[in-house]
């Protein structure tokens, strides 16, 4: 900004003007705070004449520090660190705009001992009353000792606000106080916690009793049951227990007598290395994506826990397991095809049914799961005419009023045929569905589902078998071929 003085001459009433101004010329230099807990003065927007001098004060509030000046956006340095600091800046000779702002802190100094970390550490500058977390990590082997807060013991679980929280995190709320804080940590002199893990048994189908191979970690209890078999390895110092089963790999004696062979099928949960999470289909995984019922989910939200266990997100989403026989096709309509045993070993947490979703174990043709071209298309037929077998070897589905499962579970055999519509589905013949099995089973706990399909023959009837914990609780024949 100028100010500026017009001169001129007259002589003989003739006006001569001088070409020169003189002028006074001024700059603005603008100074604030970006903070609580201090001051900066003058404050605002102030002028200063050209090659003047110009000071400003900026002053801590104790215990407060100065954290920050900034002149024309850049940081500079020689102030004081102390609670209550004062720092003068001047600006000598201005000749142009300028800008000053200061900022100020509180100052936490953490100290920590051996045996662990504090982040963060050191002088902590934290701005008044803003929040700041310290997360406190014993080494391998230490525990957390002590937690002082300017000298003062916290508790060291359970309250954020006053201690640590249990992930070991200690958040102080709305600083408005210079604090130290101080951290030790001791050697662990007790057990160590462990938790409990199957090991390489669980899961497996056996001939005999597991004896090694019981768990991965934790102490094996006792082994029991004739097949299946079940055992539990109890985590130490506090840890969880794991409750783990093995199958009996030995079939029923009926599927032994007709020539049938035991093709063990083993998976120690999901991964993404046996999920087909791409929906290729190419061979190679053990489970592959499949969508029933206008169901939708995307494999790519599929969560894999560490557990092996894995949460599928949508509805109607299935994941499917495929096991080839080298049995060829021999018969069609009643007489149903070449017969097989299925067996699994399964458990389910029935409190994560929801509406029409459900665990269950079923059996279908492969041509019609993969869809495989045209394979599952009867001859002779109008276009889109299918017929195939359905094998429901156990569904979750069987629930009384009040939601709470009964001592059954579901299991049908269907058979399909027709052209199917979105209305009214296929033409169908379904087996009695409730498999009612002892009271006081808990479907939460491991159990052996067995099915058991022996085909018709120009002599002998066809016929299939529920079996649960090795015991016959349904069955059904069809017409000898």
């Amino acid at each position: 900004m100028s100010h500026c003085a017009f001169g001129a001459l007259l002589f003989l009433g003739v006006l001569a003007v001088s070409p020169s101004f003189a002028c006074a010329q001024t700059f603005t230099i603008t100074s604030a705070t970006t903070s609580p807990g201090g001051s900066i003065s003058p404050v605002g927007s102030i002028s200063v004449a050209s090659g003047a001098q110009q000071d400003f004060v900026i002053s801590a509030w104790w215990p407060q520090i100065i954290s920050q000046i900034l002149v024309d956006g850049v940081p500079i340095g020689g102030y004081s660190s102390n609670p209550g600091a004062t720092y003068t800046k001047s600006f000598t000779n201005v000749t142009a705009d300028h800008s000053i702002t200061a900022r100020f802190a509180e100052p936490i100094t953490v100290s920590v001992g051996s045996g662990g970390s504090v982040t963060p550490n050191g002088t902590v500058l934290v701005i008044s009353g803003t929040d700041q977390s310290f997360t406190i990590t014993p080494n391998a082997g230490y525990d957390i000792s002590q937690v002082l807060l300017n000298g003062l013991a916290l508790p060291l679980t359970g309250n954020s606000s006053r201690g640590l929280n249990d992930s070991g995190v200690l958040t102080l709320t709305n600083v408005q106080w210079k604090h130290t804080l101080a951290v030790s940590f001791r050697a662990q002199t007790g057990p160590s916690l462990v938790n409990g893990s199957c090991g390489a048994a669980h899961a497996t189908a056996l001939a005999v009793a597991p004896v090694s191979g019981l768990c991965s970690a934790g102490t094996a209890s006792a082994v029991i049951g004739t097949g299946p078999w079940a055992w539990n390895c109890l985590g130490n110092a506090g840890g969880t227990t794991a409750a783990c089963a093995a199958n009996s790999a030995v079939a029923p004696p009926e599927a032994a007598a007709v020539g049938y062979v035991t093709n063990t099928f083993s998976s120690n949960g999901f991964s993404s290395a046996n999920l087909d999470m791409e929906g290729t289909k190419n061979p190679g995984y053990q489970w592959y994506p499949y969508l029933w019922f206008g169901g939708s989910f995307d494999m790519h939200n599929l969560v894999l826990n560490a557990d092996g266990s894995m949460t599928i997100p949508g509805t109607g989403g299935q994941i499917n397991t495929a096991v080839a026989t080298n049995a060829p096709a021999k018969f069609s309509g009643v007489a149903f095809g070449g017969g097989a045993y299925f067996e699994a070993t399964l458990k389910m947490d029935s409190s994560h049914r929801a509406g029409a979703a459900y665990s269950s174990f079923w059996s279908m043709s492969l041509a019609r799961i993969a869809q495989i071209g045209n394979a599952d298309l009867w001859p002779q037929q109008a276009s889109g005419y299918e017929h195939h077998i359905e094998p429901d070897f156990m569904e979750n589905d069987v629930y009384t009023n009040d939601g709470k499962l009964t001592a059954a579970y579901g299991g049908a055999m269907h058979e399909w045929w027709g052209i199917w519509t979105k209305a009214a589905g296929y033409s169908t013949i379904v087996s009695p569905h409730v498999r009612t099995v002892p009271s006081g089973t808990d479907f939460n706990q491991y159990h052996t589902y067995g099915f058991l399909w022996v085909p018709a023959t120009a002599v002998t009837q066809g016929y299939y078998k529920y079996y649960f914990d090795g015991q016959v609780i349904g069955s059904g024949s069809w017409d000898k071929f």
